[in-house]
C-alpha cells in the first residue's frame, strides 16, 4: 500500500472509548461527523461540527503543526483511499495564533496543521482500506506522546514503572479486542502498522515487530 496516496482519520480518544468508536463506525458503515453521530471528541477542536478531520503524509515541512505526525503516528487511524471524494482544505492559520488559546478557535473551521484536510458529514466505509495502529512505536516506546488508547498513565511517558513486556501485553490485548470487533461485525479491514511497513495478521506478528534501525 502506498500510504503517500492515502488519507487518515485518527481517533483522538482514550481507553475503551477508542474501541467503542471503532465498533460504532463498522456497525454504522460510515465515519460520521459530530452533527451526524451526536458523539463528541471533546471541546478543543477547530473543525466545525459537520466536518471530519483527515490528514495526509506530505513531503514539505513548514512551521505549522503536522496532523500526520501528531495523530497518525500516535493514535489509531482509519486508512482512507487516496481518491476519497469531496475532500477540501480548510483555511490554514499560523500555529502561533492558536498556541495557548485553542478554545477561542473552537468550531472555527480553521486549521493550524498544514497537512490537515476535511470532509463534510460522513465517510462511507467503502472508502476505508484498513486500520493503522502504531504497534512498533508502542512496543519499543518510541515517540514523544502517550498512547492514551491503551490507558497508559503519565508514568509511561517518563519510562517509569514500565517495561517492554507491559507494553507488549497491552498492545496484544488491544489488538485482540479490535480484531474481535471486526470479526463480530463481519467487516474485513486489514490492520497495519505503516511505520513498521507491515500488515498485522496475528498476535504473533506483534511479537515479531522489532525496533527500526
Amino acid at each position: 500500500m502506498n500510504v503517500r496516496n492515502c488519507y487518515f482519520h485518527s481517533l483522538n480518544l482514550s481507553g475503551d472509548r477508542t474501541l467503542k468508536v471503532i465498533e460504532d463506525i463498522v456497525n454504522d458503515g460510515k465515519i460520521l461527523s459530530l452533527d451526524r453521530s451526536g458523539k463528541g471528541y471533546g471541546s478543543i477542536r477547530m473543525n466545525k461540527s459537520d466536518e471530519i478531520c483527515i490528514s495526509k503524509m506530505c513531503k514539505r515541512k513548514y512551521f505549522y503543526n503536522s496532523a500526520f505526525d501528531m495523530y497518525v503516528k500516535q493514535k489509531v487511524s482509519f486508512i482512507l483511499k487516496g481518491n476519497l471524494p469531496n475532500v477540501y482544505k480548510p483555511e490554514l492559520i499560523p500555529v502561533s495564533y492558536t498556541f495557548g488559546d485553542e478554545l477561542s478557535f473552537c468550531d472555527s473551521g480553521f486549521t493550524d496543521m498544514y497537512d490537515e484536510f476535511r470532509v463534510k458529514d460522513e465517510i462511507p466505509l467503502e472508502h476505508v482500506v484498513g486500520i493503522n495502529v502504531p504497534f512498533q512505536s508502542i512496543i519499543n516506546n518510541l515517540g514523544s506522546y502517550k498512547w492514551f488508547f491503551l490507558d497508559f498513565d503519565e508514568s509511561f511517558r517518563g519510562r517509569l514503572n514500565d517495561s517492554k513486556s507491559v507494553r507488549l501485553e497491552k498492545t496484544v490485548s488491544f489488538y485482540r479486542d479490535m480484531k474481535k470487533i471486526l470479526d463480530d461485525s463481519g467487516v474485513y479491514l486489514p490492520i497495519f502498522d505503516i511505520e513498521a511497513g507491515c500488515e498485522i495478521k496475528s498476535e504473533e506478528d506483534l511479537v515479531k515487530i522489532k525496533k527500526r534501525r
